[in-house]
C-alpha cells in the first residue's frame, strides 16, 4: 500500500515545478461612471419632494445638473451674507390699494321720464253711467218669440220602417229557441241508444260476494301498514293512498247491490 502511494507521488512530481512562474497581474476592469450627472434626480423621482406644491422633479428627464428645483436657502441659508439695504427698500414703489371712489352704473341706467306729458296724447275721459244705459237698452228691447217648425214624420226617411235594433232582438230569439231544440232532440236520442236491464238476484249475490272477498282482501294488506306512522318515502305514502281509495269504491259497491233491484245500462 506504500509502495502504491510512493508511486502515484512520483508521478506527480515534475522538474519543471523547480522553476519559478512569473506572477499573474489581474487587470482591473474600468470603473463604470454614469453618462447622467450625480446630482440629477431620476425622471419623475419623487424622493426629496417634501411639503412642495411640485413633489414631482425632472420631468423633462434632464441629464445635466439643474438646481431649480432647490431654493437658495434650502440647507443654511444663502451661499453668500446677506446684508439689509434700507434704501433700497424705500425706492421701491408703493403697492398700496387706490383711494376709494363712487362707482355707478353707466350702461345701464334708463333714460328718464317726462315729467311734463302731452295734453293731446291723453284721452278725455266720457262720464257715462253704464248701468243706466244697459236697463234702457233691456226696458226698450223687444222680446223675441221661438219659431215653431212643423215636423211632419211621414216624410222621414226611416217612417213606417222596423228599427234595427228590434230585428237584433229577433234574430237572437230565434237562435235560442233552436238551441233548445237542438239539445231537446240530442237528449231524445241519448236516452233511445241507452237501453238498460234489472240484474239478476243470483247474479247480483255473486257479484256482492266477489266484491266482499276483494275488500277482505284489500283490507288485509292495508292493516299489514296500517302501523306505520311516519311515511318518509314515496313509495309508502302511494302505497296507503291506493289501499284507502279501493276500499272506498268497493265499500260504495257493496252499498248499491245490498239495496236490492239494481239496473244495468248497456
Amino acid at each position: 500500500c506504500d509502495l502504491a502511494t510512493r508511486n502515484d507521488t512520483m508521478a506527480d512530481e515534475s522538474i519543471y515545478d523547480l522553476i519559478p512562474e512569473p506572477e499573474r497581474v489581474v487587470k482591473k476592469a474600468p470603473r463604470y461612471k454614469s453618462k447622467f450627472a450625480g446630482d440629477v434626480a431620476p425622471s419623475y423621482s419623487t424622493f426629496g419632494g417634501g411639503k412642495s406644491r411640485l413633489p414631482v422633479s425632472n420631468v423633462g428627464g434632464a441629464k445635466k445638473s439643474i438646481k431649480a428645483n432647490r431654493s437658495a436657502g434650502a440647507t443654511f441659508g444663502t451661499s453668500g451674507k446677506h446684508v439689509p439695504d434700507f434704501k433700497a427698500y424705500s425706492r421701491k414703489k408703493k403697492t398700496g390699494l387706490p383711494e376709494p371712489k363712487k362707482f355707478t352704473y353707466d350702461n345701464r341706467r334708463k333714460p328718464a321720464l317726462n315729467t311734463k306729458l302731452d295734453k293731446k296724447a291723453i284721452p278725455k275721459r266720457e262720464k257715462k253711467n253704464f248701468v243706466t244705459k244697459n236697463a234702457v237698452e233691456n226696458i226698450l228691447k223687444g222680446t223675441k218669440k221661438p219659431v215653431k217648425k212643423e215636423v211632419r214624420y211621414a216624410k222621414k226617411p226611416d217612417f213606417g220602417k222596423v228599427p234595427e235594433y228590434l230585428n237584433e232582438v229577433k234574430a237572437d230569439i230565434q237562435k235560442e229557441k233552436e238551441f233548445i231544440e237542438h239539445m231537446l232532440e240530442k237528449s231524445k236520442e241519448n236516452e233511445e241508444s241507452t237501453k238498460g236491464r234489472i240484474m239478476d238476484e243470483q247474479e247480483r249475490e255473486e257479484l256482492l260476494v266477489a266484491l266482499k272477498l276483494k275488500w277482505e282482501d284489500v283490507n288485509e294488506q292495508y292493516q299489514k301498514i296500517a302501523h306505520i306512522v311516519k311515511l318518509d318515502t314515496i313509495g309508502k305514502l302511494r302505497r296507503k293512498e291506493q289501499y284507502e281509495k279501493e276500499l272506498d269504491e268497493l265499500d260504495q259497491a257493496i252499498q248499491k247491490l245490498s239495496k236490492g233491484t239494481v239496473y244495468v245500462t248497456e
